[in-house]
């Protein structure tokens, strides 16, 4: 049971302390920790964040309700160009004379995330030059202005423009063309028709006075089709430099229509047809067949091409009234051409075909031969007195020589002692155009030594 002592020191302690710790030889007790959220560091940084979010709070309340003014730049806006008299051109590129500007905008902090698009230059901001006020040729300095739909424009930078105008002029410049590249093996292309030979450009006066030419390239690389199609044409001045039509013309670029047509081709080699050799003299013979051109050139489709060999023919040409030598000239031409074939040369042939006499050798063998003019003091002896001759020329002339109109002579005057190789000396009796013959004789070897008295 509890003593009233105990239950007084008990009631006294009503102040909300607790009671002293006992001195002396009082039982000793363990500390309770400290949780971290009641330290004294982290209650002073948790009293500085709640203070901070609400300055935050109330300063964006503050701007929320006065929305101050604010200023942005915006860079890379394009420039508009408009109000040019229709007789009056720029001189140059437009997008290169006039550059894009950087415009500085007044607006409100509430407006100021709606310039972070992308679409804000030339949509929001926009800038603009005019030349409204451009009456004549000459150099102009132009004001470039810009507007926004947020906000006001305070600057614009670069804020003027000088640009060159010129008189406007039309000209009719005439149009070339060249090839790049090569047609497939087997492939043939026709001179490429344009729709017009002259293309009309229109600009400034000084630009376009400097066009000497406008042309365009086909390339030819890999085509197998024929060609339907408008070509860019290409404008170069009196140095053969190519000038920038897009900033030269007013209006469409040059250009040409063009039709070209690519087939494959075939080359027919031209064989006469001679007929009446037969019939010619035996002595007569064709030495010599010349052709020009010697070939026939077409072109058609893969599947006409394929039958034309076995469809045509070539006019023959008859000998056998000729009756002497000489030339024979005759014009000829390919017939049973199918449709669809398109000519790529002349369907017409020269053919000369020479005549001539044909060439026969003869040979007569141990013809005599007669030594004159032997000196008596000396004694001559010979391998042989008798030679084979052989002769060669034109049949007429081969075929009237016989052999006792062949006569040889060896002249033995005027050699003194030794060995010699001697050829007869050959003269032909009754018969003066069979000196025009080549012939051939077997030499005679002679020693030549003095008697002895």
């Amino acid at each position: 049971m509890t003593s009233s002592k105990d239950n007084d020191r008990f009631i006294n302690h009503t102040d909300g302390h607790a009671p002293a710790a006992p001195v002396g030889n009082s039982e000793k007790t363990d500390e309770t920790p400290v949780r971290w959220y009641k330290r004294s560091f982290i209650r002073k940084l948790g009293y500085m964040l709640v203070s901070a979010l609400i300055a935050m709070t109330l300063w964006g309340y503050v701007l929320m309700s006065e929305n101050p003014a604010r200023e942005k730049r915006i860079e890379n806006v394009p420039v508009s160009f408009s109000g040019l008299d229709s007789n009056l051109a720029v001189c140059g590129n437009l997008d290169e004379l006039i550059p894009k500007v950087t415009v500085t905008v007044q607006t409100t902090l509430n407006d100021l995330p709606r310039f972070n698009q992308e679409s804000v230059a030339g949509n929001i901001v926009r800038a603009s030059v005019s030349a409204q006020e451009i009456n004549s040729a000459g150099e102009r300095t132009l004001y470039i202005t810009a507007t926004t739909s947020i906000g006001t424009v305070i600057s614009v930078t670069p804020s003027a423009v000088t640009l060159k105008f010129d008189n406007v002029v039309e000209r009719s410049i005439p149009i070339s063309h060249s090839f790049i590249g090569e047609l497939p093996e087997g492939y043939w292309h026709s001179d490429p028709q344009l729709d017009s030979s002259n293309v009309r450009i229109k600009g400034a006066e000084s630009e376009i006075n400097s066009i000497v030419k406008a042309s365009f390239e086909i390339d030819l690389t890999g085509r197998t089709k024929p060609i339907n199609d408008s070509f860019t044409l290409n404008l170069y001045d009196k140095e053969d430099n190519i000038i920038d039509s897009s900033s030269v013309v007013i209006g469409t670029l040059p250009s040409a229509t063009v039709t070209m047509d690519i087939l494959p081709y075939l080359e027919i080699p031209i064989q006469p047809n001679i007929i009446g050799q037969d019939r010619l003299k035996d002595i007569f013979e064709i030495s010599s067949i010349n052709i020009s051109p010697n070939a026939l050139s077409i072109a058609a489709e893969s599947d006409v091409l394929a039958t034309v060999n076995e469809l045509i023919s070539i006019e023959p040409i008859d000998i056998s009234n000729i009756s002497d030598e000489g030339l024979v000239t005759a014009t000829i031409s390919v017939s049973g051409l199918p449709e669809g074939i398109r000519l790529l040369s002349e369907n017409q042939f020269t053919v000369t075909i020479e005549i001539s006499e044909r060439n026969e050798e003869i040979s007569f063998e141990s013809m005599p031969i007669l030594i004159i003019n032997q000196d008596p003091a000396m004694y001559y002896s010979y391998d042989t007195t008798v030679c084979n001759i052989s002769f060669k020329g034109k049949a007429s002339l081969i075929r009237s020589l016989y052999s006792w109109q062949i006569k040889l002579t060896l002249n033995m005057s005027g050699y003194d002692e030794g060995n010699y190789t001697l050829v007869p000396e050959l003269e032909l009796q009754n018969g003066d155009r069979l000196l025009e013959l080549d012939y051939n004789i077997t030499p005679v070897i002679c020693t030549i030594s003095p008697i002895e008295n």
